[in-house]
């Protein structure tokens, strides 16, 4: 997974956050105008945003950027956010608002975002079917056809079935 940390200043999540075994880090700092520009031209799984003044553009840039990444988790990491902040950074597309630096918060989203995405393209890698039955009058035998059809289906622990 690609993690982007996108900050006003040096921020410095130690290793113990994010295992680099099995994720990209990306570090970035700049202003917030160039927020979306920059972290969109990366092509992140996961953006982590901090260190910027809790008002509307960040809100602004944000949703940017949320709007430019649809499938991306996007999370705010600010002390002490305001309720008005946490309602404006969920409308406007931000997955979580992490109160706190803590390694231990931050390694724990970073381990939902990877089940989560893991989960998605499990679900992806499968193509879905639709079977359709019509009996030609009723009493034809057309449902219990499909029920033993749906049974032996079922014997395959791979395929999900829907009758």
């Amino acid at each position: 997974m690609h993690i982007v940390l996108y900050s006003s200043e040096p921020w410095h999540l130690p290793d113990a956050a994010v295992d680099t075994q099995l994720h990209h880090l990306t570090r970035m700092q700049g202003p917030l105008a160039e927020l979306p520009r920059r972290v969109v031209a990366s092509g992140p799984d996961l953006v982590l945003v901090r260190g910027f003044e809790q008002n509307e553009a960040l809100i602004s840039a944000l949703e940017t950027l949320c709007a430019a990444l649809p499938g991306v988790a996007v999370a705010l990491v600010c002390s002490a956010p305001e309720p008005a902040l946490l309602m404006r950074a969920m409308q406007a597309g931000v997955r979580e608002v992490i109160a706190s630096d803590d390694q231990a918060v931050i390694a724990a989203f970073i381990a939902r975002v990877q089940a989560r995405l893991q989960g998605q393209r499990a679900t992806e890698a499968q193509p879905s079917r639709c079977i359709g039955f019509m009996p030609a009058k009723g009493g034809d035998g057309c449902t219990c056809a499909l029920a033993n059809l749906a049974a032996e289906m079922a014997k395959n622990p791979g395929l999900r079935l829907l009758l």
